[in-house]
């Protein structure tokens, strides 16, 4: 008896799908391999974007939204391609935005802190956060909130 050989449809050379040897995950050919989270651009409305999920657990669609269910890890791989897409992570916008501000020989949260304005050039410090902020501090911590 023969033993059956492991194929996967993948991209084709000249476009469309062909027949490739071996497992998915180990394929050399280009756009396959292991598959994670991808986002690419919606060719029908170029102010959104398709995502492409490997793995779903549950998926419900209403005509006004859709419910799906992934893994955590999952999740981790979809964080990253919005960072990835997006160009920029948001852990370093967070970050930029919440920046250090040295005032009174202390170092407190330039955004988290809080001032008023008691005229055209200057300000008064009412509530002092220090730095690293709560905000900066959240993101660095693997506890969930609630």
């Amino acid at each position: 008896m023969t033993q059956q050989e492991t194929t996967h449809q993948g991209p084709g050379v000249y476009g469309g799908w062909e027949t490739h040897r071996g497992h998915r995950d180990a394929c050399p050919a280009p756009d396959c391999g292991p598959q994670g989270v991808v986002i690419t651009a919606n060719p029908d409305d170029e102010n959104s974007a398709l995502i492409h999920f490997p793995e779903v657990a549950y998926y419900d669609t209403q005509v006004w939204s859709v419910d799906v269910g992934v893994s955590t890890e999952t999740l981790r791989e979809l964080r990253d391609a919005i960072d990835s897409h997006l160009g920029t992570s948001v852990r370093e916008r967070v970050t930029a935005l919440h920046a250090p501000v040295q005032h009174m020989g202390q170092t407190w949260c330039g955004e988290c802190s809080v001032r008023r304005s008691t005229g055209p050039k200057t300000e008064e410090w009412m509530a002092f956060i220090p730095h690293p902020c709560p905000t900066l501090n959240a993101l660095d911590s693997t506890e969930t909130t609630s």
